[in-house]
């Protein structure tokens, strides 16, 4: 819609010097380059500080302060400084932000389930001999139920597990059934609202055709540069048809969907 603004305007501005004038044919073309850009900077501006923002809220939730031995010290250290190989003390209620492995604790339980969908507590013991049902493991993003203990960090950012998860799902994000019918919903409502702005176009057009015949002369009425500049016209407001129906149209069609889709689920 913009590029078609775009051009519009162009054109608009290049006929209305050539008929107007310097003085006052250059008004109409410029303002709609004007509020083209008004929009293209305000929209920009508007997701770019709201994508900040939303980063900053994701680091704030994140950012946790963890306490760790370090140089046999107990100290107290952000979860963005672990290295591998710092010893970190746990405590029930923790959730995890690396990969690390248990070496001291008691009673130890940890939920897993925001990684593997059981909600079963899974025990963790630091193993003495051999044995297949003991892990010592623990993975990042899993939450401590209960106990208290110390872990060396084996994994952080993204080389965690969790890490590696959430950058595979970031690279294969699908598409929900509900943004694949919004899509189709939008294509709907832009092939509306451009066979409104056609048939506008056509209905105007041949109207002026028609005014052209009572005129007498046709030729002489259709064949001048006033039949450019109501063509232009024409194509602009047909242009304003398009931009108003797709903006507006689709938030309201998906307001009655969802609507409807309610009422459906309470029937």
């Amino acid at each position: 819609m913009l590029k078609i603004l775009c051009a519009a305007a162009v054109i608009s501005l290049v006929l209305g010097i050539l008929t107007e004038g310097l003085a006052e044919g250059w008004l109409e073309g410029a303002s709609i380059l004007l509020a083209v850009i008004i929009i293209v900077t305000v929209t920009s501006g508007n997701n770019y500080i709201k994508e900040k923002q939303f980063q900053k809220l994701n680091a704030m939730a994140a950012a946790k302060d963890v306490h760790v031995y370090r140089g046999g010290d107990l100290i107290k250290l952000s979860v963005y400084d672990l290295l591998v190989g710092d010893i970190v003390q746990i405590s029930t209620g923790e959730i995890f932000s690396v990969d690390g492995i248990l070496i001291d604790g008691s009673e130890i339980e940890v939920d897993e389930s925001s990684l593997t969908g059981e909600p079963i507590l899974i025990k963790k013991k630091v193993p003495t001999t051999y044995d297949e049902k003991i892990s010592p493991f623990l993975i990042s993003s899993s939450k401590l139920m209960s106990g208290t203990g110390l872990m060396v960090v084996a994994a952080v950012g993204k080389s965690s597990y969790y890490g590696k998860l959430k950058i595979k799902i970031q690279q294969d994000q699908d598409e929900t059934p509900l943004q694949i019918k919004l899509t189709d919903l939008a294509d709907q409502v832009g092939k509306v609202g451009m066979f409104a702005a056609t048939a506008t176009f056509l209905a105007m057009f041949l109207h002026y055709i028609y005014d052209c015949f009572v005129e007498g002369d046709f030729l002489a009425s259709f064949l001048s540069m006033e039949t450019v500049n109501e063509i232009i016209e024409y194509f602009i407001i047909a242009v304003s048809i398009v931009v108003v129906a797709v903006p507006e149209g689709l938030p309201l069609s998906v307001t009655i969907a969802l609507a409807y889709s309610v009422g459906k689920m309470r029937e």
